[in-house]
């Protein structure tokens, strides 16, 4: 194995489950074992490694069952090799910017924080329709501050990709060293693509709009 544990361990956190929302997210939280693979997912991106190339410390979890996410060998792949540093400065010099807002939570002033209002025609108590019962406004603030658009899309190799997707790739590849990978990628298909990373393996799924011209194409020069 060329790079470190902890390279390795600090590689797998990227890519884990952040939000918690359920308990099949929460068992995505951490990095795991299943299928003979060392597992992360955030469900939209994926990393993982062969569990015998290395000893890691990852609990063995049986579900999910998330070998679909390993790439078939009977799929027909083009691959084709990509410069870390020239998708990092396709990604810098064409990225947008935008105002940050800020989201402050006030008590709904139509219910005063009950999530409840009277009923104009039979004077029953009814779900406040301003916070859909929670007692709660979002107040949105503008800041003046301009941060880096975190819902831009970049085409590369002729499927879209959400920039943060990309960025977590130049990161890892940050850590580990690596300048250069392999992309295998379907044309054919709109599915996800896998991103060769010495051993360890990385699935990005991409997203999808009708007209592909309107995204800045990174393939180009990387």
């Amino acid at each position: 194995m060329k790079h470190s544990n902890e390279k390795i361990i600090e590689v797998f956190k990227i890519y884990c489950d952040k939000s918690g929302e359920s308990s099949y997210r929460k068992n995505l939280q951490e990095p795991f074992v299943n299928s003979g693979y060392y597992f992360a997912t955030n469900s939209s991106e994926a990393i993982y490694l062969k569990k015998d190339v290395i000893a890691l410390p990852f609990i063995k979890l049986e579900k999910p069952d998330i070998s679909f996410l390993i790439k078939p060998d009977n799929d027909k792949y083009w691959s084709s090799k990509i410069s870390i540093e020239k998708l990092k400065q396709g990604i810098e010099s064409n990225r947008k910017m935008v105002e940050k807002i800020n989201s402050v939570e006030n008590k709904c002033n139509e219910c005063e924080g009950t999530g409840e209002t009277e009923c104009h025609c039979c004077g029953s108590e009814i779900e406040c329709e301003d916070c859909r019962g929670s007692g709660k406004i979002n107040q949105y603030i503008p800041t003046g501050q301009m941060v880096v658009d975190s819902e831009q899309i970049f085409n590369l190799n002729g499927k879209l990709f959400f920039i943060a997707r990309l960025k977590n790739l130049i990161r890892a590849c940050k850590i580990l060293g690596i300048s250069e990978v392999i992309l295998h990628n379907n044309p054919n298909n709109n599915k996800q693509i896998f991103i060769e990373l010495d051993e360890l393996t990385i699935m990005i799924m991409p997203t999808f709009k009708d007209d592909l011209s309107k995204f800045k194409d990174l393939t180009q020069g990387v």
